[in-house]
């Protein structure tokens, strides 16, 4: 039987922000001077009716700025540095750091 857990990342061509300048900004700007009268005629001349927005939302991501994958979770585990082996051992190992805190925090009087 195996598990699995969601990794999250960046995605890598938004880098996290959701969006991205608009392909037609882009060209506009490797063609002109950038300047924003010049924009407005730019743009009607390649046939828009009107100026588009300067960002749009990145389609590799969805707008969200992650990327969702599954991961198997010994995968996932040994990625954070815990060896699915020694689960048991750390299991036991915090259960007994859990009872000094509680004992710690709860003294009684003797």
């Amino acid at each position: 039987m195996k598990f699995y857990v969601t990794q999250e990342d960046d995605c890598e061509r938004c880098g996290g922000a959701g969006y991205v300048e608009h392909p037609a900004w882009t060209r506009f700007y490797a063609e002109d001077d950038g300047s924003w009268p010049s924009a407005m005629i730019w743009f009607r001349e390649q046939g828009w009716h009107e100026t588009p927005d300067d960002e749009i939302r990145c389609r590799v991501c969805g707008g969200t700025g992650v990327i969702e994958r599954n991961v198997e979770l010994n995968q996932a585990l040994a990625a954070i540095g815990l060896e699915p082996g020694r689960l048991r051992e750390m299991s036991v190992f915090l259960h007994m750091l859990n009872k000094a805190l509680e004992a710690m925090a709860n003294p009684t009087v003797v």
